[in-house]
């Protein structure tokens, strides 16, 4: 069973995780400031990895089959309705780009990162239908 206490605790450190990426993007041009942007790219990481522990406490209380990756955490909650399909999608690519900000850090292109962070919005609407969802039930 979902542990709404647990969710709520988690979603409310995601938006302030979103907020703090949102702060650093605010500040104008990233890709010109180091420091600014390897804050951002550290924010993305918590971010990806918050919302992806989210996503498995999901899947693993309501039983479902496991996610292999947090890329299929987020699939399996597009499937089961508890978030749309679509955004289920754009959640696993991020966790791509979360995986090459980890793994491959040195290869990252600065722009790139700029336009992925663009997209940081997509976990705020992760975390309403999430508080949604949990409220449901």
């Amino acid at each position: 069973m979902v542990d709404p206490e647990r969710i709520d605790r988690l979603v409310d450190r995601l938006v302030s995780d979103v907020a703090s990426v949102r702060e650093l993007t605010a500040r104008g041009d990233l890709a010109a400031d180091d420091v600014a942007l390897a804050a951002a790219k550290y924010r993305v990481v918590v971010v990806v990895e918050g919302a992806a522990r989210i996503a498995q406490h999901i899947v693993i209380t309501q039983g479902w089959p496991v996610a292999e990756s947090n890329a299929d955490a987020f699939r399996r909650l597009g499937s089961e309705g508890v978030i749309p399909f679509e955004l289920a999608e754009r959640l696993a690519l991020a966790v791509g780009f979360r995986n090459l900000l980890v793994h491959r850090y040195d290869d990252v292109d600065d722009d790139r990162t700029v336009e992925n962070l663009s997209h940081i919005g997509d976990f705020q609407e992760f975390a309403a239908h999430i508080a949604d969802w949990v409220g449901e039930r």
